[in-house]
């Protein structure tokens, strides 16, 4: 595995909010339901060419325009692609509340919406959740709500998958922070003996992007371990990296996220 920087000045800065109250949704809510409790924060749905998107947009003037994705949900039941891959534990959306500087939480193609579009498939989210249709619908519905401002991706899981092919291709994303993100995943279905994403793009086999990257990843993380992104870092070597020790693939991200934050804008690229 090459060299990896683990950031230990961000990690060793970083600080337990004990006792400090979730803004998570539950995990029962719709994003509806989750804009109606909080203040400054709206549903929207947005229309792309291939199909309409639901997103949280938040009321707040930033200079750059800051964006969560989500993560995979739930694209199986017992060995059968679901009927609706919408998770139930939003992390990725946990994220984004503690995040007073976001702007806008976009769900993915053919997640969290009633009824679901006719235009989605299982496809969608089974062998092509990181396919060119969804990169392409997300980065339409991105670049609408933006307008000129510089681009911010966060992405958890699959949805930092997403955020990374998605500023490979559209040169507005200037910093990329991704957190327990599969980066490979052709290593990671070899790994978990799962279904081969066939009609997906692999970030590893794809250009480098122009925007400042920073992957975050849990040491205890069995879901995507740090090492199975090895050709990722090979290749992209103006990546930066960051492994916490204690951490796996859901614990302990939403305590920290405001440190975390903090470290990352005074990393950012030129301070």
């Amino acid at each position: 595995m090459p060299n990896i920087n683990k950031l230990q000045d961000l990690i060793m800065r970083m600080r337990l909010l004990v006792g400090g109250a979730f803004l998570a949704a539950c995990s029962t809510e719709s994003l509806i339901t989750t804009a109606n409790k909080e203040d400054g924060l709206n549903y929207e749905q947005i229309q792309t060419h291939q199909i309409t998107l639901s997103a949280l947009i938040r009321n707040t003037n930033t200079q750059n325009f800051r964006v969560y994705l989500d993560g995979d949900g739930i694209p199986w039941r017992q060995g059968e692609p679901s009927r609706n891959p919408t998770g139930k534990t939003k992390l990725g959306l946990q994220l984004f509340l503690r995040d007073q500087n976001a702007n806008l939480y976009l769900s993915r193609p053919c997640y969290d919406i009633t009824p679901m579009p006719p235009s989605c498939t299982t496809q969608h989210w089974t062998s092509g959740r990181y396919s060119a249709w969804v990169v392409n619908a997300l980065t339409e519905a991105i670049r609408q709500q933006a307008g000129v401002k510089p681009i911010e991706l966060v992405g958890y899981s699959g949805g930092g998958t997403l955020a990374v092919l998605i500023a490979q291709d559209y040169a507005q994303v200037n910093r990329v922070l991704t957190v327990a993100s599969n980066l490979d995943h052709q290593r990671w279905t070899e790994l978990h003996q799962s279904p081969p994403l066939v009609n997906s793009l692999n970030p590893s086999k794809q250009g480098s992007s122009r925007a400042e990257e920073l992957h975050l990843f849990g040491a205890r993380d069995i879901e995507v371990p740090p090492s199975m992104n090895q050709d990722y870092f090979r290749i992209h070597t103006e990546a930066r990296f960051g492994v916490t020790a204690d951490f796996d693939h859901h614990c302990c991200w939403i305590n920290y996220w405001p440190a975390i934050l903090a470290e990352w804008d005074q990393t950012n690229r030129g301070q």
